[in-house]
């Protein structure tokens, strides 16, 4: 690249004019010059530059930071790597936030003093030559903007995201306030009581180049830091510092001077940028996670993530070492950025990348919720974690009973945990990635543990309110058997029961329609206990009364008679104890069977206009009311509707078309209109016969025969069936399409018997015969 001057961010380094640098690793040579002291101060032109300057940040992100100090891309590529030391105000870029639960918001005040600069008559006239050939610096400093600079980072913590956003609000109205403060004529800050309540709870860090006395840790005393700072750099502002340099290529005074052969592209800082601050978002998250799960004592998963922040710090370090070598390499032009791309592209495809930890540990949260979730809802019971904290309480002589909510799923094996160690931190281009086993669903995602859980809870509950005698704790044993959670009943420090609740099954048993048969259990049987079973319809009014049915709680079956056929019941299921009645479990759904449908239905008789049907009657319906519905139809026409009684098992259908497919069904209809399955049976009716036959003349040896057309069979294909003969000859028949035909041959003087049928051509199904004789 062409050589050409550069200006970049003091940082709190000593970056004086006439300094070596070293813009391969953003670090300064000290005690080496071109130029000895006194030459340096001799060509050394200084011109006042006062300038004074406030800003606010709201975000904490490394580019709002770099933005305020004005750290070039090529600078913030090396503080990302390791290779700068920041010292003063620029400690603010290594000031990060320690939790997601963390408002913060910074104020920046900046004032300049003064510019020096070396005249371009020294620097042709070099006093040291011999630093060109050491190539231990590329550039020389030749002009430094002295001045100081302060940061004052205000932090609150919050509870939840509703709380959060109130207090950024507070923060940034309060923090923008500063500098219309007032100070009372004693020394004070001068607040109003509201505003005091509003910053109350405000922590501050100072990161400066000016010299305090003491650093301000309150919003108070920061205001009064504040109003110090303008007298803070001396009467002529020797006490100032450079805040930003000028630098020149050596390469312009001597080509043997090391080189800046390349820059670091802007994109590729802005990928690093990325990668170390979702690595950094991930480590608060996994601190916040680690802090709740010490508040529920939840070790099980705190060792989790224990174990995760390790293997984080294992893999950050290492790879922040490859960017410390690469980097210069890269700037030096031994290697080319292709070697960085490397890194970002392996740091991508790892199981470190953001979108795997960030799944991993939206997991976890949801994990931690759900515990908090249920021990909230059990209200004062104290946690007590497995091991010698809950022996104590097992043993204690003064509690007979213990009752313990304990959580049975926190053991499993986490298969993204276990492909970390595929990544020591290696960031080697040429390393092949693993692949993670897909996981199993989490215990706290899984629908039928979930409604077990909600169970053991509500259960959990009751317990509490109807039993005051028993100690109450909840605990993390892992019991796979019972999924979720369970609880566990003590008597005397020995384990007597271990799946509460048992579960309560109300089961539907068919007796007839009207009757159902509930199957209740329940880990308690005490003598004193009762069940409570309360049922109505579920369509009904939601004030609707409830049917009370009391029975022992030993009794494990209980029939409710009486109900309607086909409809749906809400039953409830509550045990009833001396200290009062406890409601268990959710409302249950329960229907009564449908009735029962007819059998076999079949036709019997087919006629032209009409058929018979017959069926087999319903069984298991004695005692209820029901009537039949016979619905038929064929084609192009709406379905037709014939009732009967339920003491009849055959019906009769008229005024069909002749010649026609018809469908019937038969269904048990109750007198709530609810019907059963229908049984179905098709036939075709037959076609009507032909009309009146006539004979229309009769010679030796034929005879004409005609009739009338058919009526009704109009559209349905057909053909006519003709069929003669005498006793003493074998009869002929032949098929026609008109409704006259001529039948020769015949034997003069015979008596000759005619008879004439219609026939369907789709089935060849044949009408009743018309009869004729002819001589």
């Amino acid at each position: 690249m062409d050589p050409k001057d550069i200006t970049i961010a003091a940082l709190g380094r000593p970056l004086h004019p006439g300094m070596l640098y070293d813009c391969r690793n953003d670090t300064f040579i000290p005690g080496v010059s071109l130029w000895d002291k006194d030459a340096i101060k001799k060509h050394m032109i200084a011109d006042p530059q006062p300038c004074t300057s406030f800003n606010f940040a709201a975000s904490d992100s490394l580019s709002e930071k770099a933005s305020l100090l004005d750290v070039n891309a090529s600078l913030k590529a090396s503080f990302l790597g390791g290779l700068v030391e920041v010292g003063g105000s620029a400690k603010y870029l290594r000031d990060k936030r320690s939790s997601m639960h963390q408002c913060r918001v910074t104020m920046q005040y900046k004032q300049t003093t003064e510019f020096k600069q070396l005249t371009m008559t020294q620097l042709g006239s070099v006093t040291y030559p011999q630093v060109f050939d050491q190539q231990t610096a590329t550039h020389v400093v030749t002009a430094a903007l002295y001045g100081a600079e302060a940061f004052m980072v205000f932090d609150q913590m919050a509870s939840d995201e509703k709380e959060k956003q109130d207090i950024k609000g507070n923060l940034d109205v309060m923090i923008k306030k500063i500098p219309q403060v007032e100070i009372s004529g004693s020394g004070k800050v001068v607040l109003t009581d509201e505003e005091k309540k509003k910053v109350e709870k405000f922590s501050c860090t100072f990161h400066g180049d000016f010299a305090l006395e003491q650093n301000p840790s309150t919003y108070e005393e920061a205001v009064l830091v504040y109003k110090d700072l303008p007298k803070l750099l001396g009467e002529k502002g020797e006490k100032a510092v450079p805040v930003r340099v000028w630098l020149h290529p050596l390469e312009k005074l001597d080509s043997k001077a090391a080189k800046l052969v390349r820059e670091i592209e802007v994109k590729l800082v802005s990928r690093v940028e990325a990668m170390m601050g979702q690595l950094h978002e991930a480590e608060m998250r996994t601190k916040d996670l680690i802090s709740q799960c010490e508040a529920i004592r939840a070790s099980d998963i705190k060792d989790k993530l224990a174990e995760f922040h390790s293997k984080l710090e294992d893999y950050t370090v290492p790879l922040l070492h490859s960017l410390g070598r690469v980097l210069p390499a890269i700037r030096a032009g031994t290697e080319e950025q292709q070697k960085l791309v490397n890194i970002l592209n392996f740091h991508n495809e790892s199981s470190f990348n953001h979108s795997k930890m960030g799944k991993w540990l939206d997991e976890k949260k949801t994990e931690v919720d759900v515990l908090r979730l249920y021990i909230n809802s059990l209200r004062d019971v104290p946690i007590v974690p497995p091991g010698p904290d809950l022996r104590t309480v097992l043993l204690d002589p003064k509690i007979e009973y213990v009752i313990m909510f304990t959580f049975t799923s926190l053991k499993y094996e986490e298969l993204y945990l276990s492909s970390l160690s595929e990544y020591p931190a290696s960031a080697s281009e040429s390393r092949e990635t693993g692949t993670i086993s897909e996981e199993a669903l989490p215990w706290y995602s899984d629908p039928k543990i979930c409604k077990r859980m909600r169970g053991v809870v509500k259960y959990s509950e009751y317990l509490l309110e109807c039993f005051k005698l028993y100690k109450p704790i909840i605990s993390y044993v892992s019991d796979p058997s019972y999924p979720g959670a369970s609880l566990y009943m003590y008597h005397q420090g020995e384990l007597v029961q271990r799946n509460w609740p048992e579960d309560i099954t109300l089961q539907g048993v068919s007796e007839g329609v009207d009757r159902v048969t509930l199957r209740m259990s329940s880990p308690l049987k005490l003598p004193s206990l009762q069940y409570r079973v309360e049922h109505r319809e579920a369509q009904g009014s939601v004030e609707a009364d409830w049917t009370v049915t009391v029975t022992p709680a030993n009794q494990e079956e209980l029939t409710l008679s009486g109900l309607r056929p086909s409809t749906e019941y809400q039953v409830r299921l509550s045990l009833v104890t001396a200290e009062g009645h406890c409601q268990l479990g959710e409302t249950i759904q329960i229907h009564t069977k449908e009735p029962s449908a007819p059998e076999n239905l079949r036709v019997e008789e087919v006629w032209s206009r009409s058929v018979r049907l017959r069926w087999d009657t319903p069984t298991k319906m004695e005692g209820v009311s029901y009537t039949y519905s016979i619905t038929y139809t064929c084609d192009g026409e709406e379905p037709k509707e014939q009732s009967s009684g339920s003491s009849s098992s055959t019906a009769d259908l008229c005024d069909l078309k002749p010649g026609v497919e018809y469908s019937f069904s038969i269904c048990t209809v109750l007198h709530n209109g609810n019907r059963s399955r229908a049984c179905s049976a098709q036939a075709c009716t037959r076609p009507s016969p032909p009309g009146k036959l006539k004979i229309s003349f009769v010679c030796e040896t034929s005879a004409r025969v005609s009739w009338d057309r058919l009526k009704g069979m109009e559209g349905v294909p057909h053909t006519f069936r003709v069929t003669w003969g005498n006793p003493r000859e074998q009869s002929e028949s032949f098929t026609t399409y008109e409704n006259s035909t001529v039948l020769s041959h015949l034997r003069p003087g015979t008596d000759y018997s005619i008879s004439i049928c219609t026939v369907l051509q789709s089935t060849g199904l044949q009408s009743e015969s018309v009869h004729t004789t002819v001589c």
